[in-house]
């Protein structure tokens, strides 16, 4: 059996709202029992074979992923600095302070040689703790359905209703064994089509489990739940 031509990532949809969804989706599969299974059979295999963008990908040569040269949990800030100021893709590097000692952000504008997927409208920031990179973040322009493809399932996520206007929530989803963590946006009245289309926000972790996630805003991988916003 041929494969279809857009795989989609599977239903993940539960909760309050989910109701209208799942009978629009419903509605939208019947007489497609084919292509629902492959759907399901999807969503259990997790990555359907999608590689990751080469500056995501872990490198022998710093034991991980190292986006721009840095490598969190080892690279101390003034090795971040000067990486980052001799970096092709960056420009404009500044460090911002903390309040704690060997604490702040170091934030950089694209030079517009970075790679494709990368939203150069956006800048990279990293975050500074003790004296050495803790996290990496790099906006993308790619959906999270990419991301899903892949990587599959999250191991862990959650959804954060945000203040102001338009209305909408925020999703962090982690990946723990690959020390990324996932963050987009979603614009009210949610629907799956805004749920899988939404850029990632890449943060690259520490290995220090207390910086991977905070665990009390975590939740084990079990669908998610827009509530109101659905």
């Amino acid at each position: 059996m041929s494969r279809p031509a857009r795989a989609e990532p599977p239903n993940v949809w539960t909760g309050g709202g989910a109701g209208i969804l799942i009978r629009r989706g419903a509605a939208l599969c019947a007489g497609f029992a084919l292509l629902l299974a492959g759907c399901i059979a999807l969503g259990r295999l997790g990555a359907v074979g999608v590689p990751l963008p080469d500056w995501m990908t872990a490198r022998p040569d710093c034991d991980g992923r190292c986006p721009l040269g840095l490598r969190p949990g080892w690279t101390d800030i003034d090795e971040a600095a000067a990486l980052l100021a001799a970096h092709p893709w960056a420009k404009h590097v500044h460090y911002t302070r903390g309040l704690e000692l060997d604490t702040g952000y170091l934030r950089w504008e694209w030079t517009g040689a970075q790679p494709a997927g990368i939203d150069a409208g956006q800048p990279g920031s990293v975050y500074i703790q003790r004296g050495f990179v803790q996290w990496v973040d790099i906006a993308t322009t790619l959906p999270f359905a990419t991301f899903w493809q892949m990587l599959g399932p999250p191991d862990s996520g959650r959804v954060h209703p945000l203040s102001g206007m338009p209305a909408r929530v925020f999703q962090v989803v982690t990946y723990d064994r690959a020390l990324l963590a996932l963050r987009t946006e979603i614009l009210c009245p949610a629907d799956r089509a805004r749920y899988w289309r939404a850029p990632v926000v890449v943060r690259f972790n520490s290995p220090d489990e207390s910086f991977v996630m905070r665990r009390a805003d975590a939740e084990p991988w079990a669908g998610v739940s827009l509530g109101a916003c659905a």
